[in-house]
């Protein structure tokens, strides 16, 4: 039978459709999976590569503050001192009741003895405090609880190596003085100390001690830095040109932590350590000879002019005048003294003080309760008055009485025994009953009393430098001058607060009377 063409075609066709559209939808569904798998893919991975991200902006961020902090702690690296040279003191010079040059000199220190250290007595070294102040004193700074109370750490004593960087006062941290009146200044000082620079703040030494002899270094502002003493005296050694003196106190003052005393003995005639260096400062004589004018006004010129020449040069205090009423049985006053009569020399004492003053530089009265009459030279041994009470207060106390009226701001101590007025030959340095019991009530003196040069024979001979420290604070001094072992007397002062033989309290009191000199002009 012959098929027919027309229904041939048709079944072609309809065929082609079929396959066409199962083509169609083959390749559709086949998208459709693609983009279902991809968009899968995406959601997956999604969460993990921003996690692997934001941890990698936490590391590099880390590591930059990492590396931050490595920097930051390479800048505060402890800077070392240079090596210090002692230079000693001239010899021959004058011996003022201050202190003697020909008698300077530095020891070895017994603890240093054994060891290749050859630290000296007049250089600052490392402190060591002693085994009772170690285990039994905390710092009077600091309040303990009992070590056995859960949450709480014991609190040991302060050596000195601690506190060194405490929050520096205006003069080198760029804060601004209070302002108010001088006690607030003072107050405000004091209350920046820890204890270890309160105790060091009640010393007065020579430059050597600090390192500075002739110059002011690096190893001066350490030494300052660690032990801010209260006061340096400098002496004709350290004196070479007006160029190098006045650099010398500025820097040194510039180094220290705290306002300081700079200190000298310019009485004028033989005891001038600046005008006998310097032929430009006219010497304005010695005290007898302005004594022998009869014109007390006299010395108000005289004494100005030196305060106005130790004003150029940096100096803040003279220890001068001399008070002492001579007496021809004692030689050493004959020219320092302004004469045998108690009332001339009263006015002359009071002239001085204000010629001092008014220029600026403290003046201080020496020495106390009055050398004039003694037998000895306190320099090279004990120095006896057998004056009794009576004749102290109507003869000898009569020039500081005088002084006190003109303001002094300093009365020296002289080491004179007074076994007519004292029990024992306790020199009048060391005795309570002079300074606190005479001085201090009866006298009713409150400002800077200060001993005499420590390392003087009536003292050292008797007495260690840390036992004649301990006993002048007690006895009512506020300062301690040139003992012969700084490192010995300063370490007994602190360990005698630590045990609570001398309360802060008693530090601060010195402190403050020190302070209110020191604000008054700045």
């Amino acid at each position: 039978m012959e098929e027919n063409p027309k229904e041939e075609k048709s079944i072609e066709t309809s065929g082609g459709k079929r396959r066409f559209f199962i083509a169609l939808a083959l390749g559709v569904s086949l998208i459709i999976l693609g983009v279902l798998i991809v968009f899968a893919a995406v959601r997956i991975n999604r969460n993990p590569k921003n996690d692997d991200v934001a941890a990698g902006e936490r590391t590099e961020s880390e590591e930059k503050s990492t590396v931050y902090e490595k920097e930051s702690t390479k800048s505060v690296g402890d800077k070392t001192s240079s090596p210090t040279k002692n230079t000693g003191t001239e010899a021959g010079e004058e011996n003022s009741a201050t202190t003697d040059d020909a008698n300077m000199q530095t020891t070895v220190s017994e603890n240093t003895a054994a060891t290749d250290d050859k630290t000296t007595s007049g250089q600052i070294k490392e402190p060591a405090v002693t085994e009772s102040a170690q285990t039994t004193q905390p710092s009077t700074e600091q309040k303990t609880e009992s070590p056995n109370k859960p949450g709480t750490d014991e609190v040991k004593p302060s050596t000195g190596e601690q506190n060194t960087q405490a929050t520096l006062p205006p003069e080198t941290s760029g804060s601004q003085i209070p302002s108010g009146s001088v006690e607030e200044k003072a107050r405000y000082y004091v209350s920046k100390m820890t204890t270890e620079e309160k105790v060091a703040g009640l010393f007065f030494v020579h430059p050597e001690v600090i390192n500075g002899g002739l110059q002011a270094d690096e190893s001066t502002k350490a030494a300052l830095s660690r032990y801010p003493v209260g006061g340096v005296i400098y002496f004709g050694n350290n004196i070479q040109s007006e160029a190098q003196l006045t650099s010398l106190l500025a820097r040194t003052k510039e180094y220290s932590k705290y306002p300081l005393f700079l200190g000298v003995d310019e009485e004028g005639g033989r005891v001038a350590r600046v005008a006998q260096a310097f032929d430009s400062v006219q010497n304005t004589g010695d005290a007898a000879s302005l004594g022998a004018s009869g014109d007390p006004a006299s010395a108000y010129g005289a004494y100005g002019k030196i305060g106005a020449y130790l004003t150029k040069y940096g100096f803040n205090v003279d220890f001068a005048p001399v008070a002492d009423i001579y007496n021809e049985s004692n030689s050493m006053f004959e020219k320092r003294s302004f004469g045998k009569d108690a009332k001339l020399v009263s006015d002359y004492v009071y002239q001085a003080v204000k010629g001092l003053q008014d220029k600026g530089i403290s003046a201080c009265a020496k020495h106390f309760p009055g050398h004039g009459s003694t037998k000895g030279d306190s320099h090279n041994g004990m120095a006896v008055s057998m004056l009794t009470m009576d004749e102290l207060l109507s003869r000898e106390l009569l020039p500081f009485k005088s002084a006190m009226s003109a303001g002094v701001d300093f009365i020296m101590m002289g080491h004179i025994s007074l076994p007519n007025v004292l029990p024992d030959n306790t020199p009048a340095t060391l005795s309570y009953d002079i300074i606190t019991g005479i001085l201090r009530n009866k006298l009713g003196y409150n400002g800077i009393v200060i001993t005499d040069a420590m390392r003087m024979s009536a003292v050292s001979t008797m007495y260690s430098s840390a036992d004649a420290a301990v006993m002048a604070i007690k006895a009512g001094c506020d300062m301690v001058l040139m003992p012969v072992d700084f490192n010995e007397a300063y370490q007994g002062v602190l360990n005698a607060v630590y045990s609570g033989e001398i309360s802060i309290e008693r530090i601060d009191e010195s402190l403050m009377r020190i302070y209110r000199v020191k604000c008054r002009n700045m």
